[in-house]
Parts: C-alpha cells; structure tokens; sequence
C-alpha cells in the first residue's frame, strides 16, 4: 500500500499543480527527479546506485509495492544534486518478483519517484508441486499437510519475463483439482482467440492420479476449465497449460457453455475494466466435493468425481486498495446466467466450503484489514454481471 508520507506527497504535489496550473510548473519541480542505476536486477542480494536532481533540500522513502523490508536507502535527506546514494536489497527467495517505488520529496512538496524491480527465484516454466503454499501469492487459499491433496503451480514467460500462470490443488481420489487459483489482467490474457485445443496429462504429477482427456467425459459431461483459456491467451506456453487435465472438471454441458461461460466472461471483463496495467484480480475458481457428488468415467474408463457445485472467489486490487466478492453457482442449476443473488462475501463463501481463502491477505494488508475486505458484501455497481 502507498506510504502515508508518500501520500501526503502526492496530495500535496495535485495542490500545487493546480494553484500554480495558469504560472506554469514551478522551476524546483521541473528540476526534480531521481533516477535508479539499474531499474530491473536479478534475484541475488546487491546494492544500485540512486542519483537525485533537485534545488533545495529533499527526502527520500520506499513504499514498498511487494512485501516490506527487503530493502533500504543509505541516506534518506540531503540537498541539491546528489549522484552517492545506495538503495541496498536482499537476496529474493520467493517465487514471484517484487516492486518498490523510491520517492523523492521537495522541501515544497513536489514529488518525483523511480521503480526498481526485482527478479524472482524459482520462478519459470518448469513448475513444481508441494504440499504447503508458502510462496505468499495473494490469490492462493490454505492447504493442509494431512488432506491428502498436492499443490502445484505451472509458470510461463510473459514479455521475456517468468511469470507465474496458475496453482491448482489435486485429489487423486477423485482426479480433479478442488480450486485453481491464479492472477489476471490485461498482459496476462494476452490477444483474444488463441486456443491450443490440445487435452493432455499434467506433467507434474503421475499419469495413473489424472483424468484420460483426450476425449471428453462420458455422458453429457464437457471438459470444464478452472482457469479459462482465454485468460491464457498471452503465449502459446501459457494456453496450452490450461488444457491440462489438472485443471478440467467434468461440467454438465448446458451449464458449461451457458452460464459458467457467460460468468467467465463478466470476470473477464473485471479484469479488464481496471484502470491501470498494474492492477490486479486474484482468481480462485474451485469446485464441491461432498456426499451427493455423483461420478462419471474418463476415456479410460476411470472413475472420474463430477462436482455438486462451483464458485469463484475474487480478490481486486485498484489504486493501492482491495475489494473482494464472490459467486456460487449450483451444478444443476437451470439459470441461464448469474445473478446478484448468486454473490456472497468472502467470508460467507468461507463458512460454506469450510477453509480460508486469500490466506495470503492479511500479511499484505494488516489483519484488521484483511477480515474487513473479507466481510465486506459486494455491490452490484462495483461487481456488475
């Protein structure tokens, strides 16, 4: 979240820009700037240089836009021209690459900043499996050492850059994943139309745990994404890793290509309402497994759970603040699309599947916070289908 100094700073740069909107910029703000060595580094531990431009006396600060702490300036004040400052960081042992912005403070208010980035460990195509989500990716739900289920997580390259793709969380006994969770916005889907079309294994996991999908479920059951191609259209790499059977349920065909799809494509359009390409919709689609679920086999005869219910969880960053909302869908609903009924907070989702989502939440925003997202019930203008 933005710094309150560095609030301030931006509240008091719009004063000034307008009071002085028919004089023109003022000189000390068009002198002002500060610029980073190197604006993008690798994972390893280092230190870049920080050259400030400026005519009187300033303030540097970080506001950190992932996680806290993993980096410092070595001076924070001074005045004039100043090309020896250090912004020091540690050694980035997650999977996910992380921002800051150093902000640079006039004696008169105006504000300057720089965004420095840093690269990722073990992040990459290759993916992994485990049975803990520990990385801290704001979309992922809690998992459970003794549940019996494998969490794994594919990436891909966007831009040159590695990126994550999607999560899922895989029961073996019934050959689906219980929840795929994933980001999304505009250069994460990439152009619209790209389509693998190619069903095929989860090279993560063993053959023998996963649906034959080659062809469709028996019955009248559809291959039914959890992560939708089309949010995947960024690459060939990341669209075809939607096709793999860890992330396809068997859908009741006239839900599938009726209202899931139609709810597929008002998140879509969340996503791509945000206003800037920095902001974010964390994405947990899942399924229900319980007592009433039914079964029907895949290509090769295995016994394949077919769910009694699916949701969607949504976690939307904008403008340095998080609104949350949710939609639960019955699998035999006749509804040809969702409505405003059909959405719940966060924590009502919770209390019906019986285990915490955004686990990850309140490590970014504070506790309080986070339970105040989480129980906060979505309006139809914010959320609108």
């Amino acid at each position: 979240m933005m710094s309150f100094r560095r609030l301030l700073a931006v509240l008091g740069l719009a004063v000034t820009v307008i009071s002085c909107d028919l004089l023109g910029v003022k000189k000390d703000e068009a002198d002002l700037s500060v610029t980073i060595g190197s604006e993008e580094v690798g994972k390893a531990a280092g230190e870049v240089g920080v050259t400030v431009s400026a005519l009187g006396a300033w303030t540097l600060d970080i506001d950190f836009v992932d996680g806290d702490g993993w980096a410092e300036l070595s001076r924070t004040s001074g005045t004039g021209y100043r090309s020896n400052v250090l912004l020091r960081y540690e050694r980035n042992n997650t999977a996910e690459s992380r921002s800051l912005y150093v902000v640079l403070t006039s004696e008169s208010g105006a504000v300057a900043e720089c965004r420095f980035t840093q690269g990722a460990d073990d992040a990459g195509a290759s993916g992994g499996t485990a049975n803990s989500t520990d990385c801290g990716w704001l979309e992922l739900p809690e998992t459970r050492e003794d549940d019996g289920l494998v969490w794994g997580w594919h990436g891909m390259t966007i831009s040159g850059k590695p990126v994550r793709n999607y999560s899922f969380y895989f029961s073996k006994k019934d050959r689906l994943s219980f929840w795929v969770a994933y980001p999304l916005n505009q250069d994460l889907m990439g152009t619209k139309g790209m389509r693998v079309d190619e069903f095929v294994y989860d090279g993560l996991l063993p053959e023998s745990w996963q649906a034959n999908l080659f062809r469709s479920y028996s019955g009248h059951y559809d291959r039914g994404h959890q992560c939708p191609a089309r949010d995947r259209s960024a690459s060939v790499e990341a669209n075809a890793q939607t096709f793999y059977a860890t992330n396809m349920t068997p859908q009741r065909s006239e839900f599938n290509q009726g209202i899931w799809q139609k709810l597929e494509s008002s998140v879509q359009g969340w996503a791509l309402s945000l206003n800037s390409a920095t902001d974010t919709l964390y994405v947990v689609t899942g399924c229900v497994v319980d007592a009433d679920s039914g079964s029907t086999t895949d290509r090769a005869g295995n016994r394949c759970t077919v769910p009694t219910a699916y949701y969607k969880a949504l976690l939307r960053y904008k403008s340095y603040s998080y609104d949350a909302c949710a939609v639960w869908l019955d699998h035999d609903t006749d509804a040809e699309r969702a409505t405003f009924s059909d959405m719940m907070s966060i924590d009502e989702l919770e209390k019906k599947l019986g285990f915490d989502l955004f686990v990850n939440l309140p490590s970014k925003v504070g506790g309080a916070k986070a339970a105040s997202i989480e129980a906060k019930a979505p309006s139809a203008n914010a959320w609108s289908l």
